[in-house]
């Protein structure tokens, strides 16, 4: 986890923006998003799929809004071959 932590941009790293957006405006992990949201919209790198919070998402709503860059992300063989789609992917991860 500390490698892809590295990758991410932190909460408090935020901070400026969230100054600017407003009162109702936070940041925060992924975790306090799956627990926070009725709705939650999961736009992550695909190589992280496996770190979305499962348990606190199962009563909520999720929409993906995933984007495979092989650049970023890496091949990810059943992308490449069309076998599934970055939905399904995120589908597998949070089965309920």
């Amino acid at each position: 986890m500390d490698k892809l932590r590295d990758r991410y941009r932190l909460p408090e790293t935020l901070a400026g923006l969230v100054s600017e957006l407003g009162e109702h405006a936070t940041a925060g992990t992924a975790l306090d998003s799956a627990e926070r949201g009725d709705i939650v919209i999961v736009t992550i790198p695909l190589y992280a799929i496996d770190t979305v919070p499962v348990e606190p998402l199962a009563s909520r709503g999720v929409i993906d809004a995933n984007n495979h860059f092989p650049e970023r992300d890496g091949h990810i063989a059943e992308l490449d071959e069309e076998t599934t789609t970055t939905a399904e992917m995120l589908q597998a991860h949070l089965p309920a």
